[in-house]
């Protein structure tokens, strides 16, 4: 089947490099599927421009209706969809953490799923998640936006690495799950 990235995003840049590393895999022969989804829906029009400006058939979820076959990019621009969309994702790219963002959005959902994650070096928002889902295996960080093409397409083609990724966010996932409740009975 497809391997299919996920996207978070939260500017244009973001959206760019995706779209670069999506196609750097299709000339790599792979078949890749890119679900955008934008963190900022009011964004739409300049997400449409870079769709429009590219040559690959895609699809708005906002528009409903029934998608064209042979849908490559998947634009999740409704709310309350993420977690249904992450599960059918191969690799997740955690937006506001490429240079020169700052922040990061979480990366839990895609870890507590089994979903291997990339994510920017910047994820001050998420420090300490982050760093521990890099130790355990499940995520790689990167530092610009050749790094993020270069890995995503590296991993695409691995999928060994994948399924040790996957297991180490479960294994991640599972060792973190009601840390809230222990913490409280502590207290």
């Amino acid at each position: 089947g497809a391997f299919v990235l996920l996207g978070s995003s939260t500017w244009p840049g973001e959206e760019i490099v995706l779209l670069e590393a999506q196609r750097t895999a299709i000339e790599k022969e792979i078949d890749c599927r890119l679900l955008l989804v934008p963190r900022h829906a009011e964004r739409a029009p300049e997400i449409l421009k870079l769709l429009n400006a590219q040559d690959l058939n895609w699809y708005q979820r906002s528009d409903g209706g029934v998608p064209k076959e042979n849908i490559h990019i998947h634009l999740a621009d409704t709310t309350g969809e993420l977690s249904h969309l992450t599960k059918a994702a191969d690799l997740a790219f955690v937006g506001k953490s490429l240079p020169p963002c700052e922040g990061g959005q979480t990366p839990i959902e895609a870890a507590s799923l089994g979903i291997p994650i990339i994510m920017g070096s910047n994820m001050n928002n998420f420090k300490d998640i982050s760093k521990s889902l890099i130790l355990s295996g499940a995520s790689k960080s990167v530092s610009n936006k050749e790094e993020l093409i270069k890995v995503i397409s590296e991993l695409a083609s691995d999928p060994l690495t994948l399924e040790k990724m996957r297991n180490a966010a479960t294994n991640w996932h599972k060792s973190y799950h009601g840390t809230s409740e222990r913490i409280a009975l502590h207290i």
